[in-house]
């Protein structure tokens, strides 16, 4: 009987292993078409029948689940035909790529919202700036990613699941805004310098977003939440209630006429700048009512018309940031949180046309580190501050007048050193009575 070696048995092995890799790798593998549809043979359908797809060697028909590119205009609109017959259903897609310089239009064949892309695996669109990808309706397993500087629009909204990211470019909804509750929003590239916009146009109601938010850091461009009904006059408030991480500039315009003002309610982290702001045509008014103490960025509250200003609400907590306000007001019944030893600049700056009311928050001194200076500026001019903090933690003193050192600012007067360790021993002093006692 013929036996193996142990080096004919390795060779087996490996040719196994190699095997299996390939079959894998074959079974992983996914076309990568180009549109070449639209001729006099063959209708604008994007379909399993029509053979409007070039694979590289052949003129082919689509395969479910495969990579489409779109680098010529495809002459018109092109109708979404998705079932074995083509007679309707989804179009699977692995990834889309636009790069043709226009407007791609994708239309339902049959007038169901059964004709739509589906995402699977990746989830791709790569949309080269200056083109529009234009569809009807886009759901999937895979969730959305949008690279490229381009757009996408749909017209009756994303059913998708598995969340959305939009590394470079914008996403608009038209009619339904983004599914929630499914998945991360994700914003910016780790690198490059393109924005990231989710720009909800078009949803003109009371809108709330519930998904968590992330900006990613490492890009130089600006992550940007924009909602965007387009009727009405100051009608509709659209909210972010998920929590927000921001490693990097997350800005949040107001430029809506039909839009009465924007909340973040979910709780706030990271050291991104939040900008905050639009045009003042229509006063807007932006609430932050989350635990927003783990937040270190700054806040930046700008307009573009000093005469009608915008207004800033705290409702919750907010941490260690430095606010300007500009011309826009700002009220709250929220907790202000300040490390005054480690921040070197006023705490809120703000212009003659400011308004400021204190008389609703609770201002929280942390008294880590150092201190070297016997005051601190917390708000630069005290033209148009009414009312007083309700609770300052620490005993510390405010002067809304202002001081000789510091005149016409809003300031926090800090005791001597050896004032603060008589405060500190008058604290102790109980502690140390009640271990007695025990």
């Amino acid at each position: 009987m013929k036996t193996s070696t142990p080096s004919a048995r390795n060779d087996m092995k490996t040719k196994i292993i190699l095997g299996s890799l390939l079959l894998a790798s074959g079974l992983a593998a996914r076309a990568q078409l180009t549109w070449v549809g639209g001729d006099a043979t063959q209708p604008l359908d994007w379909s399993l029948v029509n053979s409007n797809w070039d694979d590289g060697a052949n003129t082919v028909v689509w395969t479910q689940g495969g990579d489409a590119v779109f680098d010529t205009a495809p002459g018109g609109n092109v109708r979404l035909r998705g079932g074995a017959t083509g007679t309707g259903g989804p179009i699977e897609v692995n990834s889309v790529t636009v790069n043709f310089g226009g407007t791609l239009t994708l239309t339902r064949a049959s007038g169901n919202d059964v004709d739509e892309l589906y995402t699977v695996g990746q989830g791709l669109f790569t949309i080269d700036a200056g083109n529009i990808l234009s569809a009807q309706r886009i759901s999937g397993t895979a969730g959305l990613t949008l690279d490229g500087g381009g757009e996408i629009r749909s017209s009756r909204g994303f059913n998708y699941t598995g969340g959305t990211t939009i590394l470079h470019g914008t996403l608009r909804p038209e009619s339904a805004g983004l599914p929630t509750g499914t998945g991360t929003l994700t914003l910016l590239d780790t690198s490059g310098s393109g924005d990231a916009t989710l720009r909800n146009r078009g949803v003109n109601s009371n809108f709330d977003f519930g998904s968590n938010i992330v900006v990613q850091s490492g890009s130089t461009g600006k992550a940007i939440l924009m909602p965007d009904p387009t009727t009405g006059t100051a009608a509709y408030t659209h909210t972010f209630s998920g929590d927000i991480s921001m490693g990097n500039t997350l800005q949040v315009t107001a430029d809506a006429n039909g839009l009465a003002g924007v909340a973040l309610s979910g709780d706030m982290s990271g050291s991104g700048l939040l900008e905050l702001g639009g045009n003042a045509f229509v006063q807007k008014t932006f609430t932050l009512s989350g635990d927003n103490s783990a937040h270190s960025g700054s806040i930046s509250f700008y307009t573009t018309n000093n005469n009608n200003p915008h207004e800033l609400v705290i409702n919750g907590t907010q941490g260690n940031s430095n606010i300007n306000l500009q011309a826009n007001d700002l009220s709250g019944t929220g907790t202000l949180t300040y490390n005054i030893f480690s921040d070197t600049s006023d705490l809120i700056t703000k212009t003659a046309n400011s308004d400021i009311d204190l008389s609703g928050f609770t201002l929280d001194i942390n008294t880590t580190g150092i201190q070297s200076f016997l005051e601190y500026v917390l708000i630069n001019s005290n033209t148009g501050v009414t009312g007083t903090f309700a609770n300052v933690t620490g005993g510390y003193t405010i002067d809304y007048d202002g001081t000789d050192l510091n005149p016409d600012a809003v300031v926090v007067v800090i005791p001597e050193p050896s004032t603060l360790m008589l405060m500190a021993i008058g604290l102790l002093l109980p502690l140390y009575a009640l271990r007695r006692r025990k």
